[in-house]
């Protein structure tokens, strides 16, 4: 059957084009698809592109730390609801809202 097609070079041309064919199909998936195992996550920018983080209480533990989860106020008022604070000052946040927390209801109890 490969020599109809003018012998076994002929055939490997054929083969050499095909091949040819599925890595450039399969390339062009990988890139402009994106792929299901990927985690959403949403990049503000630098430190200066937000206002605020709002601890909301909540707490979340990965990676074998504690990080604080809140809202994200931008620069323009937009705000991110469930962000999760994974960086430096987490543990200070954390305490900070505790604090505050303790700190209400004392006032509440004064009053």
């Amino acid at each position: 059957m490969l020599w109809c097609f003018g012998g076994v070079i002929g055939a490997l041309k054929y083969v050499v084009i095909g091949v040819v064919i599925v890595v450039l199909v399969a390339t062009a998936l990988v890139l402009l698809l994106p792929t299901l195992h990927r985690v959403p996550e949403q990049y503000v920018g630098l430190p200066s592109g937000y206002e605020a983080f709002v601890p909301n209480g909540q707490t979340i533990n990965y990676d074998g730390h504690t990080d604080p989860e809140g809202e994200l106020i931008l620069n323009n008022g937009t705000i991110i609801h469930n962000v999760i604070w994974d960086g430096q000052y987490a543990n200070t946040i954390i305490q900070n809202h505790d604090r505050i927390d303790q700190l209400n209801n004392q006032i509440i109890i004064n009053l």
